[in-house]
């Protein structure tokens, strides 16, 4: 435009000292000619000249400024449409101003109202649309400046072992949106919730669980977070940052206006409210829970389903530096009676049916025992589970009754048949039997309606067996049924009353 501004400014100049003769000349002759007072004079041709001025400037400002910008760049090879389209929308400023100007424009007298109110205010919103830059546009920006940064600063490295990013255990991503959850200013929620997180689960499980990295991803949709384990994403949400989640409940009466949607963890539906409704959500029996909570649940739920992967040999070590602290000899037969690879079986086989390592010292006893008759790893964690028979069955007791299923006397006999022969044709894991698939295919649809029923009975559901099947049928629960646990007849305490609530077909 600065070309432009050349040719035009030569016109203007001419144009004003037209302007000027116009109304010097036509003030003399309202005053000689026509014996006009020199009042009535100025104002007659004072207007006259005005209006005159305005029809022949404005078309002839215009043109020259279309000839100036063509004139101008005819060295470039862009478009002419989008040059003039930057030019003018390269600030809100630009548009601002050209609002302001209809405006005034749209209250002169004279002058059609309607069209320049409409055109000032298509020009206003345009302007408030190009001041608002989204956020996410700016984080874009921000994480490219880093990555630039990054890659430069780099490649001005020297490659080593040091270079190389290391896998964290645990970590939680999280959308720029939902950054303000770990924000001190408004209390740190969502990391307080992490925190209790990660002590529960290492208080059930008797082993101290890897801190939960937390941090931005700008990957990640604005109000997304994804959970990762050891470096790959084990699953993601989205979820309305600045809402809470009502979750009904038995005693839930009506509806509450909101968003539809579903739990993250545990797909349950559920309805998006903002923080206002609360009140009112809890007065018609909904559970109120916030953004913090809802991830931390997500989390929770995730990450106790990979405690076995998450179980190494460093865990080992501060599990056994705890033995040692407490019983010094068992820990050294322990070191002595089986070896770390040996061991890490072992204690993954616990932890992945849910199995606390707290007793550490029933364990070790156990294990220093039994590694005398065999080093299986299956069946020294069945030794285990037999030591620990009490506080694996607690949480299903009521009253000193556990209530169960049982196997049918035919697919008893016929799994028995299949384990033995497996057995005796070669040594093979308990937990790894091959299964004919049509007896793969009725466990499928059994085991989750054996759940269902026991759940419905308001029941946990439980399922008992025999010794030598309790691996490979605990195995096949986990697969099709979660949540069914498979207890063999010997790790049932003696004093319970068991009731036998039906028998798995």
């Amino acid at each position: 435009m600065d070309g432009a501004s050349k040719f035009v400014r030569g016109d203007a100049i001419a144009g004003m000292m037209i302007l000027a003769i116009n109304l010097i000349g036509g003030v003399c002759i309202g005053i000689f000619k026509y014996n006009l007072s020199a009042d009535a004079a100025f104002q007659q041709y004072v207007l006259m000249t005005i209006g005159d001025g305005l029809v022949a400037q404005i078309p002839s400002l215009l043109l020259s400024t279309a000839a100036a910008i063509i004139v101008t760049r005819v060295s470039d090879n862009g478009d002419i449409a989008h040059d003039v389209r930057n030019q003018l929308l390269a600030s809100p400023s630009v548009l601002y101003t050209a609002t302001g100007i209809m405006f005034v424009l749209a209250v002169v007298p004279g002058m059609p109202h309607l069209p320049f109110l409409l055109f000032s205010a298509l020009l206003g919103f345009t302007g408030w649309r190009m001041s608002k830059q989204p956020l996410a546009a700016e984080a874009e920006e921000k994480s490219l400046e880093t990555l630039t940064r990054t890659i430069t600063e780099t490649s001005e490295q020297q490659v080593s072992w040091e270079t190389i990013p290391l896998i964290e255990p645990i970590s939680l991503s999280l959308g720029y949106k939902l950054v303000a959850l770990v924000d001190k200013a408004q209390g740190n929620p969502l990391t307080q919730r992490i925190r209790g997180v990660r002590q529960v689960i290492s208080d059930g499980n008797g082993v101290l669980l890897p801190e939960i990295r937390i941090r931005e991803n700008f990957r990640l949709k604005p109000s997304q977070y994804a959970i990762f384990i050891n470096g790959i994403k084990a699953d993601e949400a989205d979820i309305p940052a600045d809402k809470l989640m009502a979750l009904p409940s038995s005693e839930t009466y009506g509806e509450i206006d909101g968003v539809l949607g579903n739990d993250p963890a545990y797909g349950m539906p559920v309805t998006w409210i903002q923080p206002a409704q609360k009140a009112k959500a809890l007065n018609m029996g909904y559970q109120v829970i916030d953004s913090a909570s809802v991830i931390a649940t997500h989390v929770n739920k995730i990450v106790r389903s990979y405690i076995p992967d998450l179980f190494n040999y460093d865990d080992i070590t501060q599990l056994h530096n705890r033995l040692a602290s407490m019983a010094p000899r068992l820990a050294e037969d322990l070191s002595a009676a089986l070896n770390y690879s040996q061991l890490l079986k072992v204690y993954r086989a616990l932890l992945t049916e849910g199995v606390s390592l707290r007793d550490i010292v029933t364990i070790a006893t156990v294990l220093v025992a039994s590694s005398a008759v065999t080093k299986d790893h299956i069946l020294l964690a069945a030794d285990v589970r037999l030591a620990l028979r009490r506080s694996i069955t607690h949480p299903f007791v009521r009253k000193q009754e556990l209530t169960v299923y049982t196997l049918n006397n035919e697919l008893e006999n016929l799994l028995t048949n299949v384990v033995n022969q497996a057995q005796q044709g070669g040594k093979v894991m308990l937990d790894s039997v091959p299964v004919d698939p049509n007896m793969l295919n009725q466990f499928q649809s059994t085991m989750p309606q054996v759940k269902e029923q026991m759940k419905a009975a308001g029941k946990d559901p439980v399922l008992l067996v025999p010794p030598q099947l309790r691996p490979l049928l605990a195995r096949y629960a986990r697969l099709f049924a979660p949540g069914l646990h498979v207890l063999s007849y010997n790790e049932v305490p003696d004093e319970l009353e068991l009731k036998i609530m039906g028998a798995l077909m």
